[in-house]
C-alpha cells in the first residue's frame, strides 16, 4: 500500500510496489513528486525525517535529513529582532532532504534514483495537472508571498502572473532538467557542481555569505538517530528525537495514558488533550520561531512487511521565496524557525539545526507496527498525530474516520485554541466554560493539517493479515494498494 496527499505522488509508490520493489523503494519515489504536485510544500530545496522498519532486523530506524544554517550565517547581521524572517535568505537552510532518501535507499532500498524518479521526470517536462486543493494552496501561497517571491518564483511557479487552476497542465522543464541531473549522478550531483553552485550564489546574493562548501558539508550529513518512545493504550507510540518536536507528541500521549478518556463527554475530553498538548510544548522547547508549515506526508508498506513513514518540507508556503538559479529548486524558509533571541537554545548559528516541525510517526503492538501516521501542518504535526491517535484507540474509530473527525489546532505564541466548525457549537461554549481562549474558526488558510494513517491488521500469530488505510479529506490524497 501507498498512500499520500496526491494522486500522483501515489501512483508513483503502487508503481514501484507492483514492479516488485520495496517499500524505500516506493517512498523514495514518491518524495520527488511534491516538488510538482505540491511545489509550495516540498521539493529538492528542503528537508526530510524518516522512519523505517525492517522486516529483515525486525527493528525501527529514524533518519534525521535536515538541513543546516550557512557559514554566513549570524545573529549579528539580523540586528535586533523579535523574530526571524520568514522570507529571503536569512530564512534558507541548506537542503539536507536529497541526500536523507539517498541515504535510506542505499541502506534498505532495491532500486537505483534513476529508475525511481522516470516517472517524475516525465511529469516534470512533459506536464502535468494541478489537484484541487494544491491549485488552491498555490494561490494562497502567491497571495501570502507578494513582493518577497524572486523574479525566478514568478517564471517558474507562476508563469502568467498567476497560480494555476485546477486541473490545469503545468511543466516545470528546469526542474526536469535538474532531477535527471540527480537522478543520474546521485547526491553529488545535487550537493557538488552546477546545482550547488546556483544554491550558495542564490543565498549568497540574498545577503548570507554561503559557499559551495556549505552545500558540500550537507552530503552524507543524514544521521540515523534512535526514535523516541511512549506507551499509550498498550502500544508504543514513536517519534523522531530532537530536532524533531516529535517529543511534544510523545509528552501528550504520555499524559493522556493516564485518563479515562473514552468515558468524558466530547468537551471534557477535548480540554484533557488540548492541556496535555499545551504541556507538551512547554515540556519541550516552546517555539519562538516561525510557526507556520506546509508538508508533505507519504507512507509505503511492502508484501515483506517493510514500512516507511517518510515527511518532507520546505517549511513555509512557497519556502524563502528563492528559486536557486535556473535549477527550478524552491528553496526552504526553515532558518525561519530559529529564534533570533541570542542564548536560546534554538538560536541561529552557522551549521546548526533549527527545532524542525517535521514528525513522521509509527505505532507498535507487540513490538511491530501497528499504525504507520503522520500529520502535516507545521505545529500541528504533533496536535493531529494525538487528536487521531486518540481517535483510533479510545474512540474505535477506523483509520478513515479517525483522519477526518474534526480537531482543534492550540496557538502556541496566543494561547487561544482555533476548533473545526465540524464541532457541534455546544463543544465551543463548554470550553469557553473551563477557561480556553477561543480563536477564530478554521478557514481555508488556518489550516489544521493533512493526515494519513495506515494500520496493519495481523493475526494470532503476528503475520499481517491486511492493510487498511485513512486520507484526509481535506487534500486531494490517496490510497491504493493491492
Amino acid at each position: 500500500m501507498a498512500t499520500s496527499s496526491s494522486p500522483l505522488v501515489t501512483r508513483v509508490g503502487l508503481r514501484v510496489l507492483e514492479q516488485g520493489g520495496n517499500a524505500a523503494d516506493a517512498a523514495v519515489a514518491m518524495a520527488g513528486m511534491p516538488a510538482l504536485a505540491e511545489p509550495m510544500m516540498s521539493g529538492l530545496g528542503g528537508d526530510t525525517m524518516v522512519m523505517v522498519w525492517s522486516a529483515n532486523e525486525q527493528r525501527v530506524f529514524g533518519l534525521n535529513g535536515s538541513g543546516m544554517a550557512p557559514s554566513g550565517t549570524s545573529l549579528e547581521r539580523l540586528g535586533s529582532v523579535p523574530l526571524m524572517p520568514e522570507h529571503g535568505a536569512a530564512s534558507v537552510t541548506i537542503p539536507g532532504a536529497l541526500d536523507g532518501w539517498c541515504t535510506m535507499l542505499e541502506r534498505f532500498g532495491t532500486r537505483s534514483l534513476q529508475e525511481l524518479w522516470e516517472p517524475v521526470i516525465t511529469a516534470a517536462r512533459d506536464g502535468y495537472p494541478v489537484g484541487e486543493s494544491i491549485a488552491g494552496f498555490w494561490a494562497v501561497g502567491a497571495a501570502l508571498m507578494g513582493q518577497s517571491a524572486s523574479s525566478e518564483l514568478r517564471e517558474v511557479f507562476l508563469p502568467h502572473g498567476s497560480a494555476p487552476q485546477p486541473g490545469q497542465r503545468m511543466r516545470l522543464p528546469q526542474l526536469a532538467d535538474t532531477l535527471e541531473r540527480v537522478a543520474r549522478e546521485g547526491r553529488q550531483g545535487f550537493y557538488e557542481g552546477p546545482v550547488a553552485e546556483a544554491i550558495a550564489t542564490t543565498i549568497s546574493a540574498g545577503g548570507v555569505p554561503t559557499t559551495t562548501a556549505d552545500v558540500a558539508a550537507q552530503q552524507h550529513h543524514s544521521e540515523w538517530v534512535e526514535p523516541l518512545s511512549v506507551g499509550f493504550r498498550g502500544r508504543d507510540v514513536l517519534g523522531m528525537p530532537p530536532n524533531s518536536q516529535g517529543v511534544v507528541a510523545l509528552h501528550a500521549l504520555g499524559i493522556l495514558d493516564g485518563l479515562p478518556l473514552a468515558a468524558m463527554d466530547e468537551a471534557e475530553r477535548l480540554h484533557h488533550e488540548i492541556e496535555a498538548i499545551r504541556l507538551g510544548f512547554a515540556l519541550a522547547t516552546r517555539p519562538q520561531g516561525g510557526n507556520s508549515g506546509d508538508t508533505s506526508y507519504m507512507c509505503a508498506v511492502d508484501g515483506e512487511g517493510n514500512a516507511v513513514s517518510l515527511m518532507t518540507s520546505i517549511s513555509g508556503l512557497f519556502g524563502s521565496g528563492l528559486v536557486a538559479g535556473d535549477t527550478g529548486v524552491l528553496l526552504n524558509n526553515r532558518a525561519a524557525q530559529f529564534s533570533s533571541q541570542p542564548g536560546h537554545p534554538n538560536a541561529l548559528a552557522p551549521g546548526r539545526r533549527p527545532r524542525h516541525s517535521i514528525l513522521p510517526a509509527m505505532v507498535l503492538r507487540d513490538g511491530l507496527p501497528e499504525f504507520v501516521m503522520g500529520v502535516i501542518g507545521g505545529n500541528a504535526h504533533p496536535q493531529g498525530l494525538t487528536q487521531i491517535l486518540v481517535n483510533a484507540l479510545d474512540l474505535g474509530m477506523n483509520p478513515q474516520q479517525a483522519v477526518d473527525a474534526p480537531r482543534f489546532k492550540l496557538i502556541m505564541q496566543s494561547g487561544a485554541v482555533h476548533i473545526d466548525p465540524q464541532f457541534n457549537p455546544a463543544v465551543g461554549h463548554a470550553l469557553v466554560a473551563r477557561g480556553h481562549q477561543l480563536g477564530d474558526s478554521y478557514g481555508f488558510v488556518g489550516f489544521k493539517g493533512g493526515a494519513q494513517m495506515v494500520r496493519l491488521h495481523r493475526d494470532a500469530t503476528g503475520q499481517c493479515t491486511s492493510l487498511e488505510a485513512g486520507v484526509d479529506h481535506r487534500l486531494d490524497g490517496v490510497a491504493l494498494g493491492f
